[in-house]
């Protein structure tokens, strides 16, 4: 159930929460292959994020300098 609870807090606003690793199980390795997913994916959003952070300052520099006369 601390899981699923858990699970069920993360989102786009807290992408850095992680599932509980309490037991040396089952359950509790597939939490720890969760957390390593969720991992992977934040890097992934992240670097995401940055290219597209720098496809817009290309455009907005590329739109400036067709706008600008020689």
């Amino acid at each position: 159930k601390q899981i699923t609870a858990a699970a069920r807090k993360i989102g786009d606003d807290s992408r850095d929460h992680r599932l509980p690793v309490e037991r040396p199980d089952e359950i509790g390795e597939l939490a720890m292959t969760f957390n390593d997913l969720l991992a992977r994916l934040e890097v992934a959003i992240d670097e995401r994020d940055e290219a597209l952070e720098q496809q817009r300052r290309f455009l907005a520099d590329a739109g400036h300098e067709l706008r600008t006369p020689l």
